[in-house]
């Protein structure tokens, strides 16, 4: 993707529980791209010399509440430092855990909400919806058109 988003560009890659691990976070920081990713309620993490898993900030917060270990290394093979980070929502069952490059935890969870968004868009274009991938299109240019239709097409319907 490096090669076809412009120079200087803001990026920001959100991602789900199967996202979190350190190669792509590594991959992400050099392209010099912020991230913010759910990750599982297992990894491990190590803060001010305290290793503990990460759903154990859970434990000390409460729905509303916000949880946020800047300087954390991530996982058995320390990756870091990042920011470790439980957020429940009022209204939700129990909180979420991300991990990410970036210093604003509200940020954080701000980004994480807009991830419904795209994922019910993606999940529209693709399995239950347009079934783009199944076009088995290659060609950027003709695949670049297809997706213009879709969401067109997509638009118009939601409207």
């Amino acid at each position: 993707m490096r090669e076809v988003i412009p120079e200087g560009a803001q990026v920001v890659f959100l991602g789900d529980g199967e996202f979190d691990g350190t190669a792509l976070q590594a991959t992400l920081h050099e392209a010099g791209w912020s991230y913010t990713c759910r990750t599982a309620l297992s990894p491990v993490a190590t803060w001010e010399g305290t290793t503990f898993r990460l759903d154990t900030l859970g434990a000390w917060s409460k729905p509303g509440t916000r949880i946020a270990l800047q300087e954390v290394k991530f996982t058995r093979s320390a990756y870091g430092p990042v920011m470790g980070l439980s957020c429940w929502a009022k209204g939700y069952q129990e909180p979420l855990y991300l991990v990410r490059n970036m210093d604003a935890a509200e940020e954080a969870c701000r980004y994480d909400q807009k991830r419904f968004c795209i994922e019910t868009f993606c999940s529209d274009q693709k399995s239950r919806g347009f079934h783009i991938h199944k076009s088995h299109i290659s060609d950027p240019q003709r695949l670049s058109r297809l997706l213009i239709a879709a969401c067109l097409a997509y638009i118009w319907i939601v409207y």
